[in-house]
């Protein structure tokens, strides 16, 4: 049995509470699966009366837009950090330095959303020679983003039912009506046809990355579907893109990152951007990947900041499922981005280089990756 790793409805409740909650649990817990599952609830319930920050909190680190004469980073939360948590970075030397808490911001949450979500269908994610020159293909060969937008599907379904959701893919041969996008799911309520759909998801064709032109045509789709629901339900309805990639853009003929960064800013559609393979900072390894890797982490990193989102990234895709969830989480609910002082003006780390941190908070250490811009 598996607890939730934290229940922020439950997080400050006190202590004489938990007991009694803890008391009454037990003859239950004995019954249903022995001592194990029991050893298992006490430490849940430890760690929510501790106050403690969680994995599943931890949505994103980015530098902040000045982060060159501030040296501030942007850590995008679904709980607050803690008094008690210390956020810290780490030198060229190995050591470590804490960070000062500037401030912080709510974004997201809403109970109505048009979200579209783009996953990058070139063969590079299933195939093992791509175009002869791919040393560290597949990137996915076990098809861990098919039930990553699977759990993106049910999160929203579950936090804000009544939002349309639209899923797509970048690569394969587009939509006849598309500049560069195969339409799996057209926006939609139904959690049912969106999770149906989630399934021809391809990856496994010797094709390349649209990257720019795919987010540039959703981008004023995203719009109207976001002005049709506020017509339709007369509440302020919000609107994200959440795109998946595991490299450069090698394809696209109209767009590019300039024109989608003003797009998107005009519709007032923020794009959140997760890294895959040489698309992530969390997996940095500039001996397999190269230039290749800084170039796109950075473009993906700015598209994000300049629009609105954030960037993140796993270094392996088995760890795409619990990030698609907390994104939906946080966009359908709301996030908080937490502001941290960690340089000197002037003294940032230099452009393009690795910037690693971690959150200290109870027995848990979380890390966390950007590249410097």
């Amino acid at each position: 049995m598996n607890f939730p790793a934290s229940m922020p409805s439950q997080r400050h409740r006190p202590t004489g509470e938990f007991q009694m909650k803890r008391l009454l649990t037990l003859p239950l817990l004995f019954l249903l699966s022995g001592c194990q599952e029991l050893a298992e609830f006490n430490d849940f319930v430890d760690s929510i009366e501790s106050g403690e920050f969680t994995a599943q909190s931890l949505l994103s680190a980015n530098p902040s837009s000045d982060f060159r004469n501030s040296g501030q980073v942007v850590l995008s939360v679904g709980e607050r950090i803690g008094p008690d948590a210390k956020v810290q970075t780490r030198d060229s030397f190995g050591q470590w330095s804490e960070c000062r808490r500037r401030g912080h911001t709510p974004r997201g949450g809403a109970p109505v959303n048009a979200f579209t979500v783009l996953v990058d269908g070139s063969g590079s994610m299933e195939l093992e020679y791509f175009n002869g020159e791919c040393d560290t293909c597949p990137h996915d060969p076990g098809r861990e983003r098919v039930g990553a937008a699977r759990r993106f599907v049910w999160k929203v379904q579950d936090v804000a039912p009544r939002s349309d959701l639209f899923l797509g893919e970048f690569g394969p041969t587009p939509h006849p009506e598309m500049l560069a996008t195969r339409i799996l799911s057209d926006f939609t309520d139904s959690s049912e046809h969106a999770e149906a759909s989630v399934d021809q998801l391809m990856g496994y064709e010797p094709v390349g990355t649209p990257l720019w032109d795919s987010l540039g045509e959703m981008i004023e789709e995203t719009a109207i579907a976001r002005q049709n629901l506020n017509r339709e339900t007369g509440e302020d309805v919000g609107s994200a893109i959440v795109i998946l990639s595991d490299g450069q853009d090698n394809q696209s003929t109209y767009f590019d990152l300039d024109s989608v960064s003003r797009e998107a800013i005009a519709a007032g559609v923020p794009i959140f951007a997760i890294g895959l393979g040489p698309a992530s900072a969390s997996a940095w390894d500039p001996e397999a990947y190269g230039d290749q890797q800084t170039n796109t982490v950075l473009d993906l990193q700015r598209v994000a900041q300049r629009t609105g989102g954030f960037y993140s990234s796993v270094d392996e895709p088995g760890r795409l499922y619990d990030l698609f969830d907390a994104v939906a989480d946080g966009l359908a609910e709301g996030y908080t981005e937490e502001t941290y002082e960690c340089w000197e003006g002037g003294s940032a780390p230099a452009s393009g280089s690795l910037v690693e941190g971690r959150i200290l908070s109870g027995n848990s250490e979380l890390p966390w990756f950007f590249l410097a811009p």
